[in-house]
């Protein structure tokens, strides 16, 4: 999963400097909101099963989906950020090209 974020930022990143970039930046959040998508659905499901009664086994189980989950979405984030940091970083040694 980490590396089609990483694929998606870097792919935004380097379309910012292409003519159609409002085109290209569509198509990859589209991706991105995907991806984003499918890691909150088992956060919203664990919540919601966790509101009712649940023996504390489960409960237990639904709350290493939501700590994973939340790792996991922490970690998409910082790969997306360090994939655009890195971008903008070669792009300003290459004089903005």
């Amino acid at each position: 999963m980490l590396s089609t974020l990483d694929d998606y930022s870097e792919s935004i990143c380097e379309r910012d400097r292409r003519p159609n970039r409002l085109g290209a930046r569509k198509v990859d959040l589209i991706g991105i909101a995907h991806d984003f998508n499918n890691l909150l659905n088992p956060i919203l499901m664990s919540v919601r099963l966790l509101q009712m009664n649940r023996p504390e086994d489960e409960r237990q189980r639904l709350m290493k989906v939501l700590q994973a989950s939340a790792e996991r979405g922490a970690e998409m984030v910082k790969g997306f950020l360090a994939s655009c940091q890195e971008s903008g970083d070669s792009n300003q040694e290459s004089g903005g090209q």
